[in-house]
């Protein structure tokens, strides 16, 4: 993975000169914590023929250490995910041994109201007809076409 390359423009160095540069990689937020392997290479040129040198400079493995929060939240989500699948097996369970009578449930017994009585169901007129509703539409059949 490469994280950046940066180019740094310094005066001229002589040959055995040494120069710290300060290097700063941005890494992205969600990159997790964890050991990288880090190779830092200088590329240079000069000398007599304007020659392009290569030198590691740095190659080791670095660790990238998460600052500490006081509420993680992404932990929090974990637990609260476990939580609900827990509480829905728990629920299952629970149902499944009402069910088989293994333990009593709560019993909800529904009551009438005295009002509540069943109304009569109503007749239609014996001279009315069956299909007056229909009279007028595509499907009255009283109004048979001639040809």
């Amino acid at each position: 993975m490469n994280f950046t390359g940066n180019a740094y423009q310094y005066p001229e160095l002589k040959k055995d000169d040494e120069i710290t540069i300060q290097y700063f990689m941005p890494l992205h937020h969600s990159l997790p914590a964890r050991a990288f392997y880090l190779q830092l290479r200088v590329f240079s040129e000069g000398g007599e023929g304007g020659d392009l040198a290569i030198k590691q400079a740095f190659n080791s493995t670095i660790e990238l250490i998460e600052e500490p929060k006081l509420i993680d939240t992404e932990l929090l989500g974990l637990y609260a995910v476990l939580f609900g699948f827990l509480a829905a097996v728990a629920w299952g369970v629970r149902e499944y041994a009402i069910e088989k009578g293994i333990i009593g449930g709560a019993t909800v017994t529904k009551k009438k109201a005295s009002s509540s009585k069943k109304a009569p169901a109503r007749k239609a007129p014996a001279d009315s007809n069956a299909n007056e509703w229909l009279r007028g539409t595509i499907a009255d059949k009283s109004k048979a076409k001639k040809k």
